[in-house]
């Protein structure tokens, strides 16, 4: 019987000529079973920190408890991927660390943009040598990486999922 809280997931999906039958019916911010899996996936920078959820490489992102997933897909897998990242490698309840949590009170804060990995340049100074930010770029850990909001032509560009709690 599904409840308010539930999302049926019986779904056919076709993804390069092959068919994949992903069944279960449970709450949304407690199902482990993936829902489904990307049909092609653009090229990502290699970035530490991700781990791969249902198909999708979710990280969390600065320290406010923001989620970033690589790519653009359907918004209940997403929630679904970074939920299980936020029990899995956080240990927390689901993605807000409220058991009563549903699908609406994640949905509003998660949002489709571009993005674009900075190396040594801020792309904004114009390669200016006293720019503050291109010398932080420049002198950071090996390990981390940032990345730049821009838009979908923006050379070097990827699809990503912000999710602002």
């Amino acid at each position: 019987m599904n409840t308010p809280s539930t999302v049926s997931r019986r779904r056919l999906l076709r993804l390069a000529g092959a068919a994949l039958v992903a069944a279960a019916t449970a709450p949304l911010l407690s199902a482990d079973r993936p829902l489904a899996a990307t049909a092609s996936r653009p090229a990502f920078p290699e970035l530490d920190g991700f781990q791969e959820c249902y198909g999708i490489r979710v990280s969390y992102i600065g320290d406010d408890g923001a989620m970033i997933a690589l790519g653009h897909h359907d918004k209940r897998v997403v929630i679904a991927a970074m939920n299980r990242h936020a029990r899995t490698y956080c240990g927390l309840e689901n993605m807000l660390d409220d058991p009563r949590a549903g699908y609406h009170d994640v949905e509003r804060g998660l949002s489709e943009c571009w993005a674009v990995e900075l190396h040594d340049r801020c792309l904004e100074c114009g390669d200016n040598p006293e720019c503050r930010e291109c010398h932080a770029l420049r002198n950071r850990p090996a390990e981390e990486w940032c990345l730049r909001w821009g838009i979908e032509r923006t050379p070097g560009s990827f699809p990503v999922m912000i999710w602002n709690g």
